[in-house]
C-alpha cells in the first residue's frame, strides 16, 4: 500500500514528534532549582528541530528527483554525480 520510503518516513515523524512532546513537557515541570530538567528538556527540543529540518530536506529532495530525470550526462554532473572513476 504506502512504499517502504513513505513508512520510514512516518515513523520518523512520529518519533521526532514524542521528542518534541516530550521536551515541552520536560520544559513545563522545570524549575530554577534543577539544572538537569532543564538541560534535558532542551537537549531534546534542539533534538527535535534538527529531525525537523532533516525531515524537511529528505522531503524537498524527493519532491526534486520525482520531477527531473538523470538521463543528460551534463544534468548529472550538475548535481555532483560522477559519470567516470576519478583518480586521487
Amino acid at each position: 500500500m504506502f512504499s517502504k520510503l513513505f513508512l520510514a518516513l512516518n515513523r520518523e515523524a512520529h518519533f521526532t514528534r514524542d521528542m518534541l512532546a516530550a521536551g515541552a513537557t520536560e520544559i513545563r515541570k522545570a524549575n530554577y532549582a534543577s539544572k538537569g530538567t532543564y538541560f534535558t528538556a532542551f537537549t531534546t527540543l534542539s533534538t527535535g528541530f534538527e529531525r525537523i529540518g532533516k525531515l524537511c530536506l529528505i522531503g524537498l529532495q524527493q519532491q526534486s528527483l520525482q520531477k527531473r530525470t538523470f538521463t543528460h550526462r551534463q544534468d548529472r554532473a550538475d548535481r555532483g554525480v560522477r559519470t567516470k572513476p576519478q583518480m586521487l
